[in-house]
């Protein structure tokens, strides 16, 4: 399967920066992949979060025609930066 093997190559190539805590020799089977495009969106940079979408095209998971999710806005991140007056009155 294309999913198995691609996942497989990014969870290699990914390893010290998304899968650093697991074991690098663990096999990826089918029911994997999932994890594996998981893991890359929430620990990955950008590259990573397109190979996760690329990743869930090839399993299926997400419409072929929908193309990849766009980034959450800031505010959904949970790193917002205060506004510049501090909350004081002008």
């Amino acid at each position: 399967m294309v999913a198995v093997r691609e996942a497989r190559r990014l969870y290699r190539e990914n390893q010290t920066l998304c899968f650093w805590w697991a074991r690098p020799d663990l096999v990826i089977r089918a029911a994997d992949v999932p994890w594996v495009a998981d893991q890359l969106r929430k620990h990955g940079g950008r590259q990573a979060w397109r190979d996760a979408a690329r990743l869930e095209r090839l399993l299926g998971t997400v419409e072929a025609n929908e193309g990849e999710r766009p980034l959450p806005p800031v505010g959904q991140l949970g790193n917002d930066v205060p506004s510049a007056d501090h909350g004081h009155r002008v």
